[in-house]
């Protein structure tokens, strides 16, 4: 029948890879309905280490538990106003409006605009 793999079976094969950076050349087209030029993006491969039981504790397979750090942490710079909407999407390998999409599922602000310089802008458009 079926054989459950264990961590270390899951693990090994990536752990065995240990280059920290590899620049591998992705294209990213646009979605339906979306116009927009096609780019060449270069995306590096970073290799981490994690305690055996993070993907079973998560019930995620290593590929899963990659994309879900992407977006988790894309996520939280963009929270923290480090990085910019469009850069959060890249870097979480999402569109622009899955990214929003996925903001509005975390309950995190698609604005990064105070109220202050909301009315600050809104005064200064009125003059």
């Amino acid at each position: 029948g079926d054989r459950v793999m264990t961590n270390r079976e899951l693990v090994e094969p990536i752990s065995r890879t240990r280059s920290s950076f590899s620049p591998k050349p992705k294209r990213l087209l646009p979605m339906a309905g979306e116009v927009r030029q096609e780019m060449e993006v270069i995306m590096a491969t970073l290799t981490i280490e994690l305690p055996e039981g993070a993907f079973s504790a998560l019930r995620r397979s290593p590929q899963e538990f990659a994309k879900e750090m992407r977006i988790a942490a894309s996520v939280q710079w963009y929270a923290q106003q480090q990085i910019s909407q469009e850069k959060a999407a890249e870097i979480a390998g999402l569109s622009r409006v899955e990214f929003l999409n996925e903001l509005f599922r975390r309950r995190v602000p698609a604005s990064q605009v105070t109220l202050q310089e909301l009315v600050k802008e809104i005064e200064r458009d009125g003059e």
